[in-house]
């Protein structure tokens, strides 16, 4: 992640020109998820690596998944590290793992205010924060 020049898209946001993340962002853009799967035995890989770690293939083509997961594990940051960003409110943090993507999780905010709490069912979306930047988020709800 790197520090923005324009304060206006809030205190950091990824480097969307990493190539390795590249395609990550391309899609979340447009809004729509995608993992790194290995084409030659199938499993889903995050955070990507060069080489697949269960068949040691080094091809992986990026497929869109669908969005819906749970919570796994949550946090509560109630003090920011970030310069700037001090006096937000306490945000929460969640590990969401995937129904129909084995293997994965992603760390992301909660969109709303909601108290996370771990088997809460979780949708992915995106906010834009900056030109050309969305960052994955989750909502929460009970099934």
């Amino acid at each position: 992640m790197s520090a923005p020049d324009d304060s206006a898209a809030g205190p950091w946001v990824p480097d969307t020109t990493w190539p390795v993340l590249q395609e990550f962002w391309a899609a979340a853009r447009t809004g729509h998820l995608v993992f790194p799967r290995c084409t030659a035995c199938g499993r889903y890989q995050w955070y990507p690596q060069a080489m697949c770690p269960a068949c040691r293939a080094m091809a992986f083509a990026w497929d869109e998944v669908a969005p819906d997961g749970y919570v796994f594990s949550h946090t509560t940051l109630r003090r920011s590290f970030v310069p700037g960003a001090d006096g937000q409110q306490a945000r929460h943090i969640v590990l969401v793992k995937f129904l129909h993507v084995p293997g994965v999780t992603l760390v992301t905010n909660v969109r709303e205010d909601v108290e996370p709490r771990v088997d809460l069912r979780a949708r992915i979306a995106f906010d834009e924060v900056g030109p050309g930047v969305s960052l994955p988020v989750s909502e929460l709800y009970e099934v």
